[in-house]
């Protein structure tokens, strides 16, 4: 397993790019001919994420693309996917708001799992398409807390 993370911060433009190789050599697939030999196809995930904060708020979109790769005795097809949000704080960051929408072209993915010889298949093996709304609220968030230690200080916390 490999995972390659990038983020740096540009003025009010925040990219984050994410690539993420999964590689299994061994599995009880590699008995059935209609796979492909493990370790020669790698599931690969891409992931490119944009913040944009402005006034307080934050707008980003994401892109998520893997194409199709074996990932011990699976098999996943090619998935594209985009998601899209805003968030914002409120009342001294103890109210936080948020719309989110993922997968919001409805991409669909088949995935295979092999036993032996029997083959199970599914489609839409991730989240499909959701809108939803985040409304949470922070109680003593503010409160400096007064321990000998950091545990002391988690302690008092809860």
């Amino acid at each position: 397993m490999l995972q390659l993370n990038y983020d740096h911060k540009f003025g009010f433009w925040h990219p984050y790019l994410s690539a993420h190789m999964t590689k299994t050599f061994y599995g009880l697939s590699m008995f059935q001919e209609s796979m492909p030999p493990l370790g020669k196809s790698p599931l690969f995930e891409l992931s490119f994420s944009n913040y944009f904060s402005f006034c307080g708020t934050t707008a980003y979109i994401s892109a998520n693309y893997n194409p199709a790769g074996a990932y011990c005795d699976s098999w996943e097809d090619r998935f594209v996917g985009i998601d899209l949000g805003i968030y914002r704080r409120f009342f001294s960051k103890r109210l936080y708001v948020a719309v989110n929408a993922t997968n919001i072209f409805g991409c669909k993915s088949k995935s295979r799992t092999y036993y032996g010889a029997s083959i199970f298949e599914r489609t839409a093996f991730r989240d499909n398409q959701r809108l939803y709304l985040t409304i949470s609220y922070s109680f003593r968030h503010d409160v400096k807390y007064k321990g000998k230690t950091s545990a002391q200080d988690e302690i008092n916390r809860m």
